[in-house]
């Protein structure tokens, strides 16, 4: 990796310190190994830019935050931090096909409700967003923001959020990253 030969000079950008992007970026450094340089950007879009731009070598970026750029060839994919490929861009491999065996960082996004909501009105609100993650169009819709529907039950979804965080707080501490 021709970043290894510059180091503490090849910069990577996210939006901002502490987020999902920063997190995937951390434990990409960690898992290869390269001493690379934290950029924070005031969100996505600027991120972007930044990376079209060559003031970054790298970032991590979501989907739609690439797509005009992406449209227009400013940027090129290199890998998809999820353990699984994307609808979107079939043929881009993740970065554990490609170069870290094990790495799988994904950002996400839920639907939540207040604690004290009725379990008969959770259990009618998740058969609904169920229903609706599995219809064509919400796939397709979601398919070409590079987005992939899952559905779980409320439960599932729970443990799921207690796990990203305890992974997310692990990473945090492991590293460093410090509030600011």
């Amino acid at each position: 990796m021709r970043w290894r030969a510059r180091p503490g000079r090849v910069s990577y950008g996210t939006v901002g310190t502490g987020s999902t992007p920063h997190l995937m970026a951390e434990l990409f450094r960690l898992m290869a190994k390269v001493d690379i340089v934290h950029i924070p950007y005031k969100g996505g879009a600027e991120n972007a830019v930044a990376n079209a731009s060559g003031q970054v070598e790298m970032s991590f970026l979501s989907v739609p935050s690439l797509q005009p750029l992406l449209a227009g060839g400013r940027v090129r994919p290199l890998a998809i931090s999820s353990a699984k490929r994307v609808p979107f861009l079939p043929a881009l491999p993740t970065l554990a096909e490609s170069a870290l065996p094990g790495y799988d960082f994904a950002n996400w996004n839920g639907v939540v409700a207040p604690a004290g909501l009725p379990k008969d009105i959770v259990t009618r609100l998740n058969m609904l967003i169920v229903k609706a993650g599995e219809a064509p169009d919400v796939k397709e819709s979601f398919s070409v923001q590079g987005l992939v529907p899952l559905t779980s039950t409320p439960e599932q979804f729970a443990a799921f959020i207690r796990n990203e965080v305890a992974k997310s707080a692990q990473l945090i501490k492991r590293v460093g990253i410090k509030a600011e």
